[in-house]
């Protein structure tokens, strides 16, 4: 909801980020990437949706512009980093 609504950037995508590692990483693992064959493609590609939003920031119609709120910039490294580690 976080990411639909353009919230707390970067937050939401993190938290699709983590879950998408989790799916990648589990149930994926040892399969070919491509989807057809039960591999990682899907998340793989939310995965670099997400991480483009974090690299954009909030647009101009998010809820974060609107009063506007701004988290750190230091906390999008630290939660890729935190989101990838197992």
């Amino acid at each position: 909801m976080f990411t639909l609504l353009g919230f707390l950037n970067p937050l939401g995508p993190l938290g699709v980020i983590g879950s998408m590692a989790m799916a990648a990483t589990t149930t994926h693992k040892g399969k070919p990437v491509w989807v057809t064959e039960g591999g990682a493609e899907l998340p793989l590609t939310n995965m670099a949706a997400a991480t483009a939003l974090i690299l954009n920031g909030p647009a101009k119609w998010s809820l974060d512009r609107a009063p506007g709120l701004s988290l750190p910039r230091w906390l999008a490294p630290l939660g890729l980093v935190v989101s990838y580690s197992p």
